[in-house]
């Protein structure tokens, strides 16, 4: 399947989101701020998970990464 970039992951939204992409097999990478990785654990565990405290600051070589 493809693999999916998504930011705001362990929000009350996202949670769902990733959890649906992860059902349907998608690789996910999970863009979240520190600290939030523990509300979705099982969830982070099977995806790559990258953390930021402010994602609109980071430079475009931090993306490419």
């Amino acid at each position: 399947m493809a693999r999916i970039l998504l930011t705001g992951g362990s929000g009350f939204v996202g949670r769902q989101v990733a959890a649906a992409l992860q059902a349907q097999g998608h690789d996910l990478v999970l863009v979240l701020r520190p600290g939030s990785r523990a509300r979705i654990a099982e969830i982070a565990a099977r995806a790559h998970v990258v953390e930021t405290a402010d994602l609109f600051a980071e430079s475009p070589s931090w993306w490419q990464e």
